[in-house]
């Protein structure tokens, strides 16, 4: 393992375990991340993320990201909002990452504590946006220097067609990969166009 790969993924994979596709009990998902930060490549990985009603099962000494208005501090919180100029306040010393459309403008969080939260996928083939949508988002962000989270579906290195779900009989859909998603990313953030991040997508 190179040391660029591992300052390209350091820390990078959040741990999502109780939510689709793999919508694991309490009990087994708080069980694997704890075996993956014990394991080889724990330096991969990210926070534990847990709704917020749920927050108190978790271990406090974990990195969480709480999905909803966290009554603690932890390490970050997501939710969601319409749109990036109408963002709830958080308690100091949680990052807000608030989601929203893909269509919409990151602008308004320039220069706050706030960061952006895009969807690329979901349980359906219709809920993965195209490319261009995607590159499109991530552009705006870049162009306001607002640093963005990505979720649902990247659960791929590259882009490739998977399964949307562990069901059986789940549909399949040309999912984005995280590696790609990274990449396009940086490419945007350091100056290059949206045509070449559409095709690094």
């Amino acid at each position: 393992m190179t040391e660029a790969i591992r300052t390209l993924l350091a820390g990078l994979i959040d741990y999502a375990g109780l939510f689709p596709p793999a919508s694991l009990e309490m009990a087994e998902a708080q069980r694997k991340y704890a075996s993956y930060a014990a394991g080889p490549h724990a330096w991969a990985l990210g926070r534990f993320v847990v709704p917020s009603a749920r927050l108190d099962e978790v271990d406090p000494s974990w990195r969480c990201s709480v999905i909803g208005m966290p009554a603690r501090v932890v390490d970050s919180c997501e939710i969601k909002v319409a749109q990036a100029s109408d963002v709830p306040a958080v308690m100091p010393g949680v990052i807000a990452y608030y989601e929203m459309p893909i269509t919409e403008d990151p602008a308004p969080l320039a220069g706050t504590a706030g960061r952006a939260k895009v969807r690329t996928g979901g349980l359906t083939p219709d809920a993965f946006p195209p490319a261009a949508a995607l590159a499109g988002f991530i552009a705006r962000c870049a162009a306001a220097k607002v640093p963005f989270k990505a979720t649902a579906g990247l659960h791929h290195p590259l882009r490739s067609v998977q399964r949307c779900s562990y069901d059986t009989g789940s549909p399949s859909a040309l999912m984005h990969g995280f590696v790609n998603v990274f990449l396009a990313a940086a490419g945007l953030w350091h100056g290059g166009g949206e045509a070449k991040a559409i095709a690094t997508l």
